[in-house]
């Protein structure tokens, strides 16, 4: 599996975490999840403790039918140096999927 890195600096919060989010079809090929009427969350978690830096907190759904969102981090989610491993998750009635599926999506927030 790959990995996909997102870096940025303590504090930077102009930069949004933008992700296709998609699964594969009966062929095994992948193709965008379509979005609409879902509610899209992100998650991040420390990779040295396991611990929650953000509880699934609302996303952005930019093209639902292309699978399309962003996370926006606000001051609190970049307050602290360190590596993180991210997961948008998908909210469909009472059942979620964490996305990426084909891919690991790591955030390196670095000190100034």
């Amino acid at each position: 599996m790959a990995t996909e890195i997102h870096t940025r600096h303590k504090g930077d919060t102009v930069k949004v975490l933008s992700a296709t989010l998609e699964q594969a079809d009966e062929n095994g090929v992948f193709q965008p999840v379509d979005l609409s009427g879902l509610t899209v969350k992100f998650k991040m978690i420390a990779d040295a403790d396991d611990s929650v830096k953000v509880a699934l907190t609302n996303a952005t759904v930019t093209d639902a039918l292309a699978g399309k969102c962003h996370y926006d981090f606000q001051a609190v989610d970049v307050d602290t140096k360190g590596t993180f491993w991210a997961y948008f998750v998908v909210e469909e009635s009472s059942e979620t999927t964490h996305y990426p599926v084909t891919r690991e999506l790591k955030v390196i927030i670095y000190d100034d």
